[in-house]
């Protein structure tokens, strides 16, 4: 682990505690709206991998909603895991980093990371497991701040213009095929909140 990583991980296990209070809570809430709204519109998600799942939020409200999934969280920190474990029972967690998933191919018919992205050390290596371990037409959604144009909310707008650099570039390098880019209102210092669907191509 380098050093950037090391401190980042330190920071989270301080942060775990007082995670769920934390003044950002309204902007996770709607990232998690938005992607649990976005698991309808994918393939059927019998095995889900949510990346830098934290405290398990996001998990605990894609169990409401698909009571029957197999669920699976991985965060870099023990403290968030330790505290995910307590509070999404139902799921399975596995304390890892993105970069290096500990899964077999084609492990997962979903994948999600919201407001990890920015974490990872090696974003490149992150798409590339996340590819390798989607079935085929599978879908990777992935929620942050990623915008750095214009500020635009709205549906489903056209990919090819509106997914900002340099994700549009490393997405294609790893085989994923971007099907929607989307912008929803976010709150405070996180007006806008882009959401992206790819898809892992069938083999």
């Amino acid at each position: 682990m380098d050093a950037a990583s090391s401190s980042a991980q330190r920071r989270f296990d301080q942060w775990a505690p007082t995670y769920d209070d934390g003044p950002l809570q309204p902007v996770y809430r709607s990232a998690h709206r938005g992607v649990v709204g976005l698991l309808a519109t994918v393939r059927a998600p019998g095995r889900l991998l949510d990346l830098g799942c934290g405290t398990g939020r996001l998990l605990r409200a894609v169990g409401r909603a698909l009571p029957h999934a197999a669920l699976v969280g991985v965060d870099r920190s023990a403290t968030m895991l330790a505290i995910a474990r307590r509070t999404a029972p139902g799921a399975a967690f596995v304390h890892a980093h993105a970069e290096r998933l500990p899964f077999e191919d084609a492990a997962f018919d979903v994948v999600t990371a919201t407001f990890a992205a920015r974490h990872w050390a090696a974003p490149r290596d992150a798409l590339h497991h996340i590819r390798r371990v989607l079935a085929g037409g599978g879908a990777a959604i992935i929620a942050d701040c990623l915008d750095r144009g214009p500020r635009r909310r709205g549906p489903r707008l056209d990919p090819g213009r509106c997914l900002p650099p340099p994700w549009d570039t490393l997405l294609a390098q790893s085989g994923l095929r971007v099907r929607s880019v989307e912008y929803v209102e976010g709150h405070g210092p996180v007006p806008t909140i882009t959401l992206i669907v790819a898809i892992a191509p069938s083999s």
